[in-house]
């Protein structure tokens, strides 16, 4: 409710005109809670409707603990003297005693000044050029809310003083609380001492509350700030106490449905405003104020195993300590989502590397299978080349031994023949016919002996690497046209005849291709020793190719030859070419005696 009120006040601070003197009458000291929170709402209401145009003025009168009428009179003398000339424009009266010292005195202090006040019992009655809010008290409201609490509750002890101020509260709360005599037993405590208001409130029976109403002056004459008493009996009390007033809780005391001071001055002076902008203060009907709300110590509902579950709905809880949770909800909420996310990197990162491992697992698999694939072609690559090198053998073999011999015997036949003719006859056709098959059938026998040099080079296994290149850079030369220039080295000791025989195959195999596609002027053929073994290259001015997409189409079964003789050698072939650059070959393999070479010769064709 404290906070819809706050609508009321004005919007616009400043408004032009002369300063407004406004004057609040407190019955308590200036330390007493319940007069701060008047001054603070009415200092903040009417700075922000009047601004540098408010001139407000507060009197604590201390009517509580000073009630005798001579102390009254002087009070008022005081006053007229202090406000003679600077009357105030309006008087608020905040509590019934402070009403009553306005208006007895005000024809004394403040001639013809309207006075707002504050009634805390219904009522239509007023003096002239006065009027206000009427905030009814309900002290059977926290009672009420006492019950829903505590169900178990049978007796009520009531506190209360002795000061006027004290009397009324305590006859006040006599009259309402017949309403409710017959579901709980009241004691009232309102003329003990404050000595000896502690030690009953300490042995209280079972099933008790206490009921605090004002303590301004004990049975014994001592004067006490009534919130400071109140919360001192309740921390000594071994039952709860509740309250009527809103003031001052947080000391001890419990709550319950109490009167919000708040409330009422926000009322209070929404009501002032309108005789300071010209009303008539006659002229304004006393405005009705609810001003009860539940308040309650989160601390003393602790303390009295109080559940919250039987708070009702719209009450306010003070003092509730904040959890781990309210206090350091964004802490902890970036730090679950930090966590969170950490959870699910390393979740992330375990299932990668699961999948990373099973990846590799089956890459190591298909790597074993590759490569024992890879063995068994090579093993049989290597197998089908010694096959291959067998046959050519024995195909050598049986040209060289067989055919060419009967081509030589027919040669010969056939020379013996053209004697015969040449004696006994005249037929110079028959003759020139018999010389050209002869010829031809040398011709044939030079062919059949070249095929079977290349089927099985007997050159190399005779006369060693060297010679059998030169041999056959020679008759390439000679058969093709083009110019071949072989460097080799002139001495190669203790290689083995495998290398030997690889090496005169590639060259063969590489001249075969340049000769059948290169289209090459010249041909250089270089065999040198490295520190690692023997190198071949074989380099050619041809038109060149593009060595990716021969094989890429699987083309250049010359080029698989090749690589495949090398590899079962543990060497390596590189090829550089590109279309209308020429090409080079570079073959390297291993040899166990690799040493620097020794001499080198050059032979041009």
């Amino acid at each position: 409710m404290a906070g819809a009120l706050l609508t009321l006040a004005p919007s616009i601070a400043a408004e032009d005109g002369p300063q407004k003197r406004v004057l609040a009458l407190y019955a308590t000291t200036p330390g007493a809670p319940g007069a701060a929170a008047f001054e603070a709402t009415y200092q903040k209401y009417f700075g922000d409707a009047l601004g540098t145009r408010l001139d407000f003025h507060s009197e604590f009168v201390d009517l509580a603990r000073f009630s005798e009428p001579e102390y009254a009179g002087a009070l008022a003398e005081f006053l007229r003297y202090k406000y003679q000339r600077l009357p105030p424009d309006v008087v608020l009266a905040t509590t019934e005693p402070s009403r009553r010292f306005a208006e007895q005195f005000r024809p004394q202090m403040f001639p013809g000044a309207p006075v707002v006040f504050i009634d805390r019992v219904a009522t239509s009655q007023r003096e002239p050029h006065t009027t206000g809010v009427s905030a009814a008290l309900d002290l059977t409201g926290s009672l009420d809310l006492a019950v829903t609490l505590q169900p178990e509750i049978e007796r009520v002890f009531v506190i209360g003083g002795v000061s006027a101020f004290d009397r009324f509260y305590v006859d006040l709360a006599r009259e309402q609380f017949k309403r409710i005599a017959g579901r709980l037993s009241f004691t009232y405590l309102t003329d003990q001492s404050f000595a000896q208001l502690q030690q009953t409130v300490a042995q209280l029976p079972p099933r008790s509350v206490i009921y605090f109403l004002t303590l301004g002056e004990d049975g014994a004459g001592g004067k006490f700030l009534s919130t400071v008493a109140g919360d001192q009996l309740a921390r000594t009390a071994n039952a709860p106490t509740y309250a009527w007033n809103a003031v001052g809780l947080g000391g001890g005391r419990l709550g319950g449905r109490v009167f919000s001071n708040a409330v009422v001055a926000e009322r209070s002076a929404a009501v002032a405003m309108r005789i300071l902008r010209g009303e008539k203060a006659d002229d304004i009907p006393i405005t009705p104020v609810d001003a009860s709300v539940i308040q309650l110590d989160w601390r003393a509902l602790r303390r009295w195993n109080i559940s919250e579950a039987r708070v009702p709905a719209g009450a306010t809880i003070l003092f509730r300590e904040l959890s781990l949770w309210d206090q350091y909800r964004g802490y902890i909420a970036g730090a679950v989502a930090l966590m969170l996310l950490q959870t699910a990197l390393i979740a992330g990162l375990m299932v990668q590397g699961a999948r990373r491992r099973r990846a590799e697992r089956e890459m190591r698999e298909h790597q074993d299978l590759l490569e024992t694939s890879n063995r068994h072609i090579s093993e049989l690559f290597g197998r089908l080349i010694t096959a291959q090198e067998t046959e050519r053998s024995r195909i050598a073999r049986d040209l060289h031994d067989d055919v060419s011999q009967r081509i030589a015997a027919l040669s010969i036949a056939m020379s013996g023949l053209k004697r015969k003719l040449l004696g006994g006859t005249d037929d110079e056709r028959l003759v020139a016919s018999l010389a050209a098959i002869q010829r031809d059938t040398a011709i044939l026998a030079d062919e059949v002996r070249s095929v079977s040099h290349e089927l099985h080079p007997s050159l190399l296994q005779h006369t060693g690497l060297v010679p059998a290149m030169d041999a056959l850079c020679a008759q390439f030369g000679k058969l093709h046209g083009i110019t071949v220039t072989c460097h080799a080295i002139a001495r190669i000791t203790s290689i083995e005849s495998d290398i030997a025989l690889c090496l005169y195959r590639v060259t063969q195999e590489g001249l075969h291709n340049i000769g059948k596609h290169a289209q090459a002027r010249t041909v250089a053929v270089q065999l040198t020793r490295t520190e690692e073994g023997i190198q071949l290259s074989i380099a050619d001015d041809g038109k060149g190719f593009d060595l990716a997409s021969i094989r890429s189409r699987a083309a250049g079964l010359g080029l698989v030859s090749m690589d495949e003789r090398v590899r079962l050698l543990r060497g390596t072939v590189d090829i550089e070419t590109q279309p209308g650059a020429g090409t080079i070959v570079m073959v390297r393999i291993p040899t166990s005696a690799a040493t620097p070479p020794a001499g080198s010769h050059e032979l041009a064709v």
